[in-house]
């Protein structure tokens, strides 16, 4: 998955993710660079070698995002 088609699906779902396309973008972009996982406020970050960067949660389906009832 290229990094305009990563950026697309998080603006589509409101950089809110399931676990199994978290791993179908990690497995699939090459251009990935590093993720990393912040704990404390429960969102991940992730760097590409083409100059994008993302801030996203991911959450299993059914289940509210932080913030949300």
């Amino acid at each position: 998955m290229y990094s305009n088609e990563i950026q697309a699906l998080l603006d589509r779902n409101n950089h809110t993710i399931s676990p199994e396309v978290y791993r179908d973008i990690v497995i699939s972009s090459s251009q990935i660079d590093h993720v990393r996982y912040d704990p404390y406020q429960e969102f991940f970050q992730a760097w590409t070698d083409d100059g994008y960067s993302w801030e996203f949660r991911v959450v299993p389906a059914g289940q509210p995002s932080k913030g949300e009832k």
